[in-house]
C-alpha cells in the first residue's frame, strides 16, 4: 500500500496544501527553507505522532487546527468492504490537532450507508453486533473478529443500495487494529539523522535486523525464558519467606515476567577496506554513511518480498557528499526500491532532478512565509533550473548557443566584447558561457548533451604560441579539436597567446604613467609574455599594478581600440578576429 495523495494544513511552514499527489518514486526539490522536508515530517507525524508537537504548528494558524489527511491506494485496499473506502475507492485517514500538545484525533473518511443502522459498523458496540448478526442471519460469536465484520458488510451491502459520505472518528479496537496492519511501514531518514552506532536513532532503524536474528533462534530463546523464569520464581519464593515474617497477612509473591529480547541487543557496525584497515562506520565520512542506509533500505526492500509488507522509504538529500557519478549510482538503487516500494526524496541535486520523470517531481518554494508545491504540468525546465539554483552549466538545455572558455576571467573578457560589439549581453540572444571547458575538457559531460540534443557548442582557447610548454599544450589543443568537433562543436584558436595580449598598449601605457613610471612606448605583441614585459617595466619600483586579467583596461578599450588590437589580413582582406568570433556566435545562435 501507497500514499495517494496528502492534504496538509496549518503544519510547519504549510498554511494549507490540498491534495499533493505521490507516485512510486518522488523528488522534491527547492531552495533552502522552502518546505522540502515538511512533507517528510508531516508523513512521520501521521504514522507516529500522538500529539502535536510545539514545533510543527504552523505559526499564522490563528486558532485553526493542524490536519495531516492521508489517502491510501494498493491491492490491499481488495480485502476491505466498499463502506471502509472513501467514494474514489481509497483508503483516507485524517488526523487533526487545535493546539500544539493536543493529542491527535484520528477520523476515517468513507463512503456509508445511508440507513443509521448500519453505519459505522466496524465500531458498534459488541451488544449493536449481535443483533444485526442475528438480523442477517450470520453465526458469529464474541469477540468479534474483523473477518466476522467483514462477513456481515457484505451481507448488508445486499440489501442496502444508499450510501452517502460520512466521517468517523476512530476509537474502536477492532478499527484501530485494523489500520495498523495495512500501514506501510514508513521509514525517515533526514539528513541530520546520527549514524552513531550508540545513539538510539541508529539503533531503532535496524530493530528489523535485530528482530530477525532473534525470530532465527526463537526456540532458543523459548526454552532460557523457561529457564530464566523457573529461576526467578524460586529466588522471588525466598524473598516471600522474608516478607511473611514482616507482613503475616502475605499469601504469597508471584512473578509476571515479560521478555523483549530486541531491547537487549545492541550492535555496532566496522567498516574494514581493502588495505584491512577497520574503523567503526559512525566514523566515516556522511557520503559512505548515507549509501549505508540506502543499503540497508534495499535490504529491507528485498526482505518483504518474501512477507509481502510494503514500505514506504523518506530520505532527505540522499545525494549529500556524493560525487555526480556515485549519485547516479545511488539513484538507480533507489529506483530498483521504487519498483516495489514507495520513495520520497528531497535533493537540490540535478543529477536526481534530471533522472526523475517530470510527473514525480514535486517543487517547493516560499511565497509570502508560507511553503507551496508545484507538480506534474506546472513544473517547467525553466521553474527547476531556477529552485534549484543550479549553475549555468546545467541549465544549456534552455540555450540555443554553448561557448566554453577556459575560466572565469575569460568570461568577463568576452561579456565585455560581446556588448560592445552587439550592443547588448550575450544572454539576450540564447548564449551560455561556461568556464572549464579549454584544454582541460572539463566540460565533456555538457558536450555529450548537447550532442544529444543536436545542439550548437563552441570551445574557445588561446594559442599559448611562445608558453614555454607550447608543444605539450599543442598537442592537447590537437585531441580537443579532434573530441570537439566528433561532438558536433567547433574549436575556435586565439591568434594571440592570452586574453592579456589583447591588451591596447596605449591604454596600459597611460596606466603605468599614471602610477609614475617613466614610459614613452609600448608595444605588445601577438606571443609576448604579457605578465613579464610588464614587471620589468616596474621592476625596482613600489608600484601595485595589476598585470593579469585587468578587466579594467578592456572596459576602457572602445570599439575601434578592439578593432585594432584583433586586426589581421588574410587572403589579401583585412579581418577583425574578435568581431567576427562575436558575429559567430550570433549566427549560431541564430540557427
Amino acid at each position: 500500500m501507497q500514499i495517494k495523495n496528502i492534504t496538509i494544513k496549518n503544519y510547519r511552514g504549510i498554511k494549507s496544501l490540498e491534495k499533493l499527489e505521490f507516485s512510486l518514486l518522488n523528488a522534491i526539490v527547492g531552495k533552502n527553507d522552502a518546505g522540502k522536508s515538511a512533507i517528510l515530517h508531516a508523513i512521520n507525524s501521521f504514522f507516529y505522532d500522538t500529539k502535536l508537537n510545539a514545533q510543527d504548528k504552523y505559526y499564522g494558524a490563528n486558532g485553526e487546527s493542524t490536519v495531516i489527511e492521508v489517502t491510501f491506494v494498493g491491492e490491499e485496499l481488495l480485502q476491505l468492504p466498499n463502506t471502509l473506502l472513501d467514494a474514489e475507492g481509497l483508503l483516507h485517514i485524517k488526523k487533526e490537532a487545535e493546539n500544539a500538545g493536543d493529542n491527535y484525533n484520528m477520523f476515517i473518511i468513507v463512503k456509508d450507508f445511508c440507513n443509521g443502522s448500519y453505519k459505522n459498523i466496524m465500531q458498534l458496540t459488541a451488544a449493536k453486533l449481535t443483533a444485526l448478526f442475528r438480523e442477517e442471519g450470520i453465526d458469529a460469536v464474541t469477540p468479534y473478529s474483523k473477518e466476522d465484520v467483514f462477513k456481515l458488510i457484505h451481507a448488508v451491502e445486499r440489501h442496502e443500495e444508499r450510501y452517502e459520505n460520512e466521517q468517523y472518528e476512530i476509537k474502536g479496537s477492532l478499527l484501530k487494529n485494523l489500520l495498523k496492519e495495512l500501514y506501510p511501514q514508513y521509514s525517515l531518514f533526514l539528513a541530520d539523522t546520527s549514524l552513531d552506532t550508540g545513539a538510539s536513532s541508529f539503533q531503532n532503524q535496524f530493530k528489523k535486523i535485530i528482530t530477525n536474528a532473534i525470530e532465527a533462534h526463537i526456540n532458543d530463546f523459548s526454552n532460557l525464558q523457561i529457564e530464566v523464569s523457573n529461576t526467578l520464581e524460586n529466588e522471588v519464593k525466598k524473598v516471600q519467606e522474608y516478607m511473611k515474617r514482616h507482613y503475616p497477612g502475605l499469601d504469597s509473591l508471584q512473578t509476571e515476567i515479560n521478555y523483549d529480547w530486541s531491547k537487549l541487543v545492541n550492535f555496532n557496525v566496522n567498516m574494514t577496506d581493502e588495505s584491512q584497515f577497520e574503523v567503526s562506520l559512525s566514523h566515516k565520512g556522511t557520503g559512505i554513511q548515507r549509501l549505508f542506509m540506502v543499503s540497508y533500505f534495499q535490504y529491507l526492500a528485498e526482505q518483504s518480498e518474501n512477507d509481502r509488507s510494503s514500505y514506504i522509504f523518506a530520505i532527505e538529500e540522499p545525494e549529500t557528499f556524493l560525487h555526480p557519478g556515485a549519485q547516479r549510482t545511488l539513484l538507480e538503487s533507489i529506483k530498483h526500491i521504487s519498483e516495489f516500494h514507495q520513495v520520497i526524496i528531497t535533493t537540490h541535486s540535478p543529477v536526481f532532478a534530471s533522472e526523475i520523470h517530470n510527473d514525480n517531481i514535486i517543487v517547493a518554494s516560499k511565497e509570502v512565509n508560507q511553503s507551496v508545491y508545484k507538480q506534474a504540468e506546472n513544473v517547467s525546465a525553466e521553474l527547476l533550473v531556477d529552485e534549484l539554483g543550479i549553475r549555468a552549466s546545467d541549465s544549456i538545455l534552455l540555450s540555443k548557443l554553448l561557448v566554453f572558455v577556459e575560466g572565469s576571467n575569460d568570461l568577463r573578457f568576452w561579456k565585455i566584447i560581446y556588448k560592445l560589439i552587439m550592443g547588448h549581453d550575450y544572454e539576450e540572444d540564447g548564449i551560455l558561457m561556461l568556464p572549464g571547458g579549454g584544454n582541460e575538457l572539463h566540460n565533456i559531460a555538457e558536450m555529450n548533451l548537447m550532442q544529444k540534443l543536436n545542439r550548437n557548442f563552441m570551445v574557445i582557447v588561446d594559442k599559448d604560441s611562445g608558453a614555454v610548454d607550447y608543444e605539450a599544450k599543442l598537442l592537447k589543443q590537437q585531441v580537443l579539436k579532434s573530441k570537439v568537433e566528433n561532438k558536433g562543436g567547433e574549436l575556435v584558436v586565439l591568434r594571440k597567446r592570452e586574453i592579456e595580449n589583447y591588451y591596447h598598449p596605449r591604454i596600459v601605457l597611460e596606466k603605468l604613467q599614471n602610477e609614475g613610471i617613466d614610459i614613452d612606448t609600448l608595444e605588445i605583441q601577438s606571443y609576448d609574455d604579457v605578465q613579464r614585459k610588464i614587471k620589468d617595466i616596474i621592476n625596482g619600483t613600489q608600484i601595485q599594478f595589476k598585470i593579469k586579467n585587468n578587466m579594467e583596461i578592456f572596459t576602457e578599450m572602445s570599439i575601434d581600440d578592439w578593432r585594432e588590437i584583433s586586426t589581421y589580413s588574410e587572403d589579401g582582406e583585412q579581418h577583425f578576429e574578435l568581431e567576427e568570433i562575436v558575429k559567430m556566435m550570433k549566427e549560431k545562435a541564430n540557427l
